[in-house]
């Protein structure tokens, strides 16, 4: 069996990183930019100045506690992400997911970005829908063809039209937020069904370094003050080494776990659940003063956050963005970003390779090629991680004694029994001989283009809503567009 182990820091190392942090909470805290956020903390034992919130040392150890205990780990979540493991392959150590909110995209016809529209989430949905074993996180892209006040609300309406799942579409501003209950309500049927399984979530991000700014806590009021209880609290964990942290992996790790902690007591506070250690480490590249995540450090700073995860109580540590790139194309750059993390997450015992399939430049950018070529990579991941057995069969003693010396294993009838339990059969990888590749000289990404075209046009387009739900919609959209612009 394939045992997938990788540590980082030690014990000491983890428990001098949590102390720290809960100094820095305790001494600096944190800025929370509204009001009745302020009042329950200070209801919980903080100690709030103006829009600074101390967080005194027992009340974090005591949440830390609560992390710690598995009674707390809500199934529908995997840290911040609102996902419930009942939705994945249950034996599958390699699950891959995409995800991405790009707001360009690679265009397959003339191999240019430009900007991301409805039609490219559309194809992504049908594309992404294609693919087995696929966990959707974030859509792929926020189309950019839709008016800026409303993109949220167009995005989740194509997710909903085109695809399964649709509850990764976050609501971006608390004006919004009305229309996204509208339009719930036709999603989901009902209004009792929006309550129990909203098809949007919302999260109250950090803007670090320590500071929570009013707008995701003004979602989140308004969806609890409707009724809903799921699908949203505070996260989003990301800060910058080097701009928002100190330029030391060590005075990252403190900072990013003193914004975890916080985040953590605030839900806690507000919602009476955890969330667990989710951070995603990005670093400020100072050459060009552009943040990277493929990077060498910010593949410690993953490896790292695993540790991180374990040490806080987490029984599904998840390797952040597995199969992001700093590449703006999918070209070698690409493929290297992808190969080192997501190899990386593999041996590190992630199952989730996340942020994600076809995502580029951080995010920024996204490639329907680029998809498939990931898929292929985390197919190849979870051959290896089958491992190979070694008993009577596999050992084949008989038949090595009967081929002999010289002899040949092709033509035997146990050759082609195993074959397909042996071999990984890729789909993308060009495996020719240099002759036959020099009379049609089409590699990896032509493949991968090739299969794109094939699944849209073959796929027959199925509808996740009726004529009915996509006529009220379209009125929502209408009126949303009139009054936010």
């Amino acid at each position: 069996m394939f045992e997938a182990n990788v540590q980082v820091l030690s014990k000491s190392d983890m428990d001098r990183i949590h102390h720290s942090a809960i100094e820095i909470l305790r001494d600096v805290g944190a800025r929370v930019s509204h009001n009745r956020m302020r009042s329950m903390l200070a209801e919980h034992g903080c100690h709030v100045n103006d829009e600074t919130v101390l967080f005194p040392e027992q009340v974090v150890e005591d949440v830390t506690d609560i992390m710690r205990n598995p009674i707390h780990q809500d199934p529908n979540y995997i840290g911040t992400l609102p996902l419930s493991w009942s939705r994945f392959p249950k034996e599958a150590r390699v699950i891959p997911v995409a995800t991405g909110q790009a707001t360009m995209v690679h265009d397959l016809s003339t191999d240019e970005l430009r900007a991301a529209t409805q039609s490219d989430l559309e194809d992504a949905c049908r594309v992404i829908d294609n693919l087995p074993d696929v966990i959707t996180g974030h859509p792929l892209f926020i189309p950019q063809d839709a008016p800026p006040m409303v993109r949220d609300l167009f995005t989740l309406i194509t997710v909903a039209g085109h695809y399964p799942y649709s509850d990764f579409v976050e609501i971006y501003s608390p004006e919004a937020v009305p229309f996204f209950l509208e339009a719930g309500r036709v999603i989901c049927g009902s209004e009792e069904e929006l309550k129990n399984d909203p098809p949007f979530c919302s999260w109250a991000f950090a803007t670090p370094p320590l500071q929570f700014g009013p707008h995701g806590f003004e979602i989140i009021f308004q969806l609890m003050d409707f009724g809903i209880e799921q699908k949203y609290g505070v996260g989003g964990v990301m800060p910058v080494l080097g701009a928002s942290t100190p330029m030391t992996l060590a005075g990252y790790l403190v900072m990013q776990t003193a914004e975890i902690l916080a985040c953590n007591v605030m839900n806690w506070v507000l919602l009476g659940r955890v969330t667990g250690y989710s951070g995603g480490a990005t670093i400020l590249d100072m050459k060009h003063a552009t943040p990277s995540q493929s990077s060498p450090e910010a593949c410690l700073l993953f490896l790292s956050t695993m540790d991180m995860q374990k040490y806080y109580g987490s029984v599904e540590p998840m390797f952040p963005y597995a199969l992001n790139s700093d590449a703006k194309f999918p070209d070698i750059q690409a493929g290297m970003d992808k190969a080192i993390t997501a190899s990386l997450a593999m041996v590190s015992g992630s199952r989730l390779l996340s942020t994600g399939l076809g995502c580029l430049s951080l995010s920024g950018v996204a490639s329907l090629a680029q998809v498939v070529i990931d898929y292929e990579l985390c197919m190849s991941l979870r051959h290896i991680l089958k491992g190979l057995e070694v008993n009577d069969e596999t050992i084949q003693i008989d038949l090595i004694k009967e081929v002999g010396i010289g002899g040949s294993f092709l033509a035997e009838e146990e050759t082609v029994k195993h074959m397909r339990k042996t071999l990984y059969f890729p789909e993308l990888f060009d495996r020719r001989a240099v002759g036959d590749w020099m009379v049609e000289k089409r590699g990896m990404l032509d493949h991968a283009k090739d299969k794109v075209q094939k699944i849209l046009r073959e796929d027959h387009k199925p509808q996740y809503l009726s004529e009915e739900q996509v006529s009220e919609l379209e009125k929502i959209t209408t009126f949303a567009q009139e009054k936010l612009g």
